[in-house]
């Protein structure tokens, strides 16, 4: 464990070399360069330009006389005032704490220690997933032994991101690339894990399980990538009704070894709490359920950026834990904070997005405040897509046009009837993937589409 913990993923030092290679420091580069090099990279400093004036406004909360080093008095009224593309003599010499941050801004650290602080990646953005994207390309190509596993490690986390923005072609591209250049057998395990859940992404449930399966045989397998084969398996044997095999995946000696305070182990641990909390509901002991799901939950909370789209996933499951428990109100929260985090970082028309929408209405409307329920069923009725590329995609649009029509029933009962006859045949194609909850909206949707069309054609 020892050894785990000296040799850390994402050190500072491998980063620090990493952005040496990248964006060398030269205090004699002057603006106009700099400006050229922001705009030949097409990166937008207005993300870094909020986010250092939130943490100015964090600082006047703390402080209202404004910073003050050595003496001088920098006052934070002018600081908010200046562009980050238009240094000044005052910035730059006024204060040693604003000279620093003007410095990691302009070699592009503040962006990168952003990027890569606690322990997932922020990349929030196409601007900085590309960027990043680019220059791990170009060092590999350039000179990939001296910066081979930094660069590695961040193609390996950009292909996890692109997974879950759902560009899955692209992923496969970040893979291909940062598999040629893969030389040990721990970055190919990496590489190979994260392939197996683009194919589950895709559908391709059968091939994503054989390379978990081969994986699992093999040797030298560090306790993440156990830990997170078991995770993988039992999403997939769960999807295949093999409930007993899943939790067997699941057993208590997969987490031995596991330590919290490691970036990945913490990851794979809250994982695998995630889906014990799952199989621990289905079996009725709702109590143990819930201590599983809120320490997933609290490790999860430290995870930035892309890594609180598992937050989400883990307040969505409190959520059905507080509404079997009758506790509608926590279980609105829950959804409401999830909902919050999906918007931020995918994309308004993504399943996700959409799904916890749908439910955040459905419970919403089961506490009284239908004019709340009404405006997010109009917002989900403007962006919903009718077209899907995947087998997942067809997947969670299927939930996600039940869960309207069934919305729809006691408001717009003519289009709950147009809807549920186009998407329940797609809902059956995957109904025997879906869980009980999902399942029992299959009657309804059943009723629906087969109302004769001729009750609506008069109106």
């Amino acid at each position: 464990m020892n050894d785990n913990k000296q040799h850390k993923r994402h050190s500072n030092h491998a980063w620090d070399r990493f952005l040496e290679e990248v964006c060398p420091c030269d205090e004699s580069i002057s603006d106009e360069e700099i400006s050229a090099d922001l705009a030949h990279y097409g990166i937008d400093m207005m993300a870094a330009n909020r986010k250092l004036h939130e943490m100015l406004a964090e600082q006047r909360a703390l402080t209202q006389a404004g910073w003050s080093e050595g003496g001088q008095d920098f006052p934070l009224e002018e600081m908010e005032g200046l562009r980050l593309s238009e240094p000044t003599d005052e910035l730059a010499n006024g204060n040693a704490k604003a000279t620093r941050a003007w410095s990691l801004l302009k070699s592009q650290q503040a962006c990168a220690r952003d990027a890569f602080d606690g322990l997932a990646i922020t990349f929030t953005t196409s601007h900085d997933l590309g960027w990043w994207k680019r220059q791990a390309i170009q060092l590999l190509d350039d000179d990939g032994v001296k910066c081979q596993a930094v660069c590695l490690d961040v193609l390996a986390e950009i292909a996890r991101v692109e997974i879950e923005f759902g560009r899955l072609k692209e992923a496969a591209s970040t893979l291909t690339t940062a598999s040629l250049h893969a030389t040990t057998t721990d970055q190919h395990s990496r590489l190979r894990l994260i392939e197996a859940r683009r194919l589950r992404e895709r559908g391709e449930f059968s091939d994503s399980e054989a390379i978990l399966l081969a994986m699992r045989d093999a040797a030298q397998l560090t306790p993440a990538q156990r830990g997170l084969i078991a995770v993988e398996l039992a999403w997939l044997l769960n999807k295949c009704k093999e409930f007993d095999l899943a939790k067997h995946e699941l057993r208590p000696s997969v987490e031995e070894g596991l330590n919290e305070e490691d970036t990945e182990e913490a990851r794979v641990l809250a994982s695998l709490l995630h889906q014990k909390s799952i199989f621990t509901l289905r079996d009725g002991e709702i109590d143990q359920a819930f201590v599983l799901a809120r320490r997933a939950l609290d490790i999860r909370r430290r995870f930035n950026g892309v890594g609180r789209l598992d937050q989400a996933r883990t307040l969505v499951l409190l959520s059905r834990l507080f509404q079997t428990l009758g506790a509608l109100d926590d279980a609105c929260c829950c959804l409401t904070e999830a909902r919050q985090i999906r918007d931020a970082i995918l994309r308004p028309t993504h399943g996700d997005v959409l799904d916890v929408s749908l439910l955040l209405a459905d419970v919403k409307q089961r506490l009284g405040r239908q004019d709340e329920a009404l405006d997010i069923l109009a917002s989900v009725r403007r962006t919903l897509p009718q077209a899907f590329e995947t087998p997942m995609e067809a997947l969670s649009l299927a939930l996600c046009h039940a869960r309207l029509a069934i919305a729809l029933i006691d408001r717009d009962l003519a289009e709950a009837h147009v809807v549920a006859k186009k998407w329940l045949p797609v809902f059956d194609m995957f109904v025997t993937q879906l869980d009980e909850i999902d399942v029992s909206l299959r009657p309804q949707m059943q009723f629906l589409a087969a109302m004769p069309d001729s009750d609506f054609t008069a109106s």
